[in-house]
């Protein structure tokens, strides 16, 4: 039972997301956007199956580390900026080409864009919902999955566009300290995914030996 609530849970967190599509405030947006990602997180992982767990355990281990990036690097640029609403980014990717594309590799990995760890850890979360005797919730978890990747593409991507086109070159770039994290992250991912069943093996054999 508590199984059930918990997938209920998790999709109302989901599609609390999708209250940042319309609005333009870069601090609401972005906060929607916490909240939808902590729903795909907490979903597979309130299976408390095999698949499920592993599932929600590689979301967590790709989509929080980008997810906590991508906030940081964003409202630390509308801080320095003075800026409130979305398009007041146009420029960055003029002004900070480097910490653009790291935005850009964080929103791939956020959305679970194939070949990264996040869209494994998608696929195991629906196993685990299509194993488990979960009745009409595994419908409703399989339709919050998707809709989690719909709305994290959309409210990244929404933010992405803005900061792509022409504008104020003059923006002022974030501090030094948090631009070597972001692209050290950022690039510590990308060697994450492609070799991601080594690393996850590291996590996977303690969780199978668990529910064997």
């Amino acid at each position: 039972m508590i199984n059930k609530i918990l997938i209920i849970v998790s999709v109302i967190l989901i599609l609390l997301g999708l209250g940042g599509a319309k609005t333009k405030n870069m601090k609401k947006k972005l906060l929607f956007l916490c909240i939808s990602t902590i729903g795909m997180v907490v979903l597979p992982v309130s299976l408390w199956n095999l698949f499920g767990v592993k599932g929600g355990l590689r979301q967590a281990v790709f989509q929080l580390p980008a997810l906590i990036c991508f906030v940081l690097l964003f409202c630390n640029i509308c801080k320095k900026n003075e800026l409130t609403s979305v398009e007041e980014l146009a420029g960055m990717r003029q002004k900070m080409p480097f910490l653009y594309t790291a935005a850009v590799i964080f929103a791939v990995v956020l959305a679970g864009f194939p070949a990264t760890g996040t869209f494994y850890g998608i696929m195991y979360s629906l196993l685990g919902l299509l194993g488990g005797d979960f009745g009409i919730c595994t419908y409703l978890g399989m339709f919050g999955v998707i809709a989690g990747i719909a709305i994290s593409v959309m409210l990244t991507f929404s933010i992405l566009k803005q900061a792509y086109l022409s504008g104020d070159v003059k923006l002022k770039s974030t501090s030094g300290g948090l631009a070597v994290v972001v692209a050290v992250i950022a690039l510590l991912l990308v060697i994450l995914c492609i070799f991601q069943n080594q690393a996850m093996s590291v996590i996977d054999n303690p969780i199978e030996k668990i529910f064997s």
